[in-house]
């Protein structure tokens, strides 16, 4: 059966190393994008149509929220952007318990400190290897 899931359930945590993801407070949106490049590989083909195949896939996760001072994991990701260091994450459904995980470098740091309101922070990471995906439902599948 398809469920639809509210976003408050997905859960990013991030660290310094794969082991020591923490998650990260106040999160309110994220996004995690997921590109593949295609290859033209279009012949002479009597029908016209183009054909591609996949090539190098990559991916982004942005996230934004409530700047927390102190916090370990907005504080890890200030110090990695800092010393251009990887920063591994995890983002995760709460209900079922889906992940994807991969680690890269943060592209993008801003924070936004705006008149009688709270400071908040945003976020991109650009991925650096290879996301893996967890389900909870299909069984993993084999190494190529």
């Amino acid at each position: 059966m398809n469920v639809f899931r509210n976003g408050y359930n997905w859960a990013i945590s991030v660290g310094s190393t794969a082991e020591s993801v923490v998650a990260l407070g106040n999160e309110k949106d994220s996004t995690l994008t997921m590109n593949t490049n295609m290859i033209d590989v279009t012949g002479k083909n009597p029908d016209g149509a183009k054909e591609v195949y996949p090539g190098i896939s990559d991916f982004t996760l942005d996230a934004n929220g409530a700047y927390l001072y102190g916090d370990t994991a907005d504080d890890a990701l200030m110090i990695a952007y800092a010393n251009k260091t990887k920063v591994y994450f995890t983002a995760i459904d709460n209900v079922n318990g889906d992940s994807y995980s991969g680690s890269g470098y943060l592209s993008k740091a801003v924070i936004t400190a705006p008149i009688e309101d709270v400071v908040r922070g945003s976020i991109t990471l650009t991925g650096s290897g290879k996301l893996t995906y967890a389900s909870s439902i299909l069984p993993t599948p084999p190494a190529p």
